[in-house]
């Protein structure tokens, strides 16, 4: 299944959108972290080998954040993986109908079911997946975080750059860092 956002014919076109979109959502971008109010993080990673490589990530951000609830959401093949991370209060699994590689969708209805569930419910927000659906985060998170040129990240309160360079562990570290929040332990579990 050829995805839109990875089609490099359309690559001009999501920066299009992204660039109108920042000038319309500039207000978002003005919105400053701050750590002390956080006590509530919902972590996306959505498939199984996000899921693996998050590890790391969750380490860091447990040691950031020790007194705060970390709940990371995926789809439901990656929840065994999930269980095996320490650093996770708690996991939940959704398996949104876009995104969706092996047409295991929950169906369109789950949309509007989880806005209404999860409206402002969290402090943070971090999605370390593709962002096919930053629409339906905008509703749930007080901030939000994730990579830039992804599609819709102009719905994030803070973009990251993807440095290609990277490990995708160290990127997932940047996120982080972009936070100004410290790096403890950069090896995965």
């Amino acid at each position: 299944m050829n995805r839109i956002h990875k089609n490099p014919k359309y690559k001009g076109f999501i920066k299009f959108i992204d660039y109108f979109g920042d000038i319309v959502f500039f207000y978002k971008k003005k919105k400053k972290f701050k750590k002390e109010k956080v006590k509530k993080i919902l972590v996306v990673s959505e498939y199984l080998g996000d899921v693996i490589v998050a590890s790391s990530f969750l380490k860091n951000l447990r040691y950031n954040f020790p007194d705060a609830e970390i709940i990371l959401q995926c789809r439901k093949q990656a929840k065994d993986a999930a269980e095996c991370i320490p650093y996770i209060n708690r996991i939940t699994t959704i398996n949104f109908p876009f995104g969706s590689k092996f047409g295991d969708n929950d169906g369109y209805l789950i949309i509007p079911k989880y806005i209404i569930k999860n409206i402002k419910k969290y402090d943070l927000i971090v999605s370390l997946g593709g962002l096919m659906y930053n629409p339906i985060l905008i509703f749930c998170g007080k901030y939000i975080l994730g990579f830039e040129g992804k599609v819709l990240s102009f719905l994030l309160n803070k973009k990251v750059k993807i440095n290609k360079n990277k490990h995708v562990v160290e990127r997932y570290l940047d996120l982080l860092k972009a936070l100004n929040l410290k790096i403890y332990d950069k090896r995965l579990e």
